[in-house]
């Protein structure tokens, strides 16, 4: 299944489904910009930073996002996105 298609039932869920994704992202640009952890160990940090977020997002459409599969699927693969974007530009400068 693809990451929109994931998005898209969240959207179902709520038409304020592309709400998740700012928190998402949010979690990713803090822990790159304020922990010292690397590799493994700061994509855990921010994927614990981004549950925590999307919690919040949960109470306000009454659903439970978090435990769905497909949704965690969903999140790590912004995440991949989100890393393998900051990764291009800090090679290119």
């Amino acid at each position: 299944m693809s990451f929109w298609s994931i998005f898209k039932k969240i959207g179902k869920w709520s038409g304020k489904g592309v709400a998740v994704l700012p928190y998402i992202v949010e979690a990713a640009v803090t822990v790159e910009r304020l922990s010292s952890a690397k590799g493994t160990e700061k994509r855990v940090e921010a994927l614990n930073l981004a549950m925590s977020l999307i919690k919040t997002f949960e109470g306000t459409i009454d659903k439970d996002v978090l435990n769905d599969g497909e949704v965690q699927s969903a999140v790590n693969a912004v995440f991949d996105a989100i890393s393998a974007l900051q990764n291009i530009l800090a090679k290119k400068g």
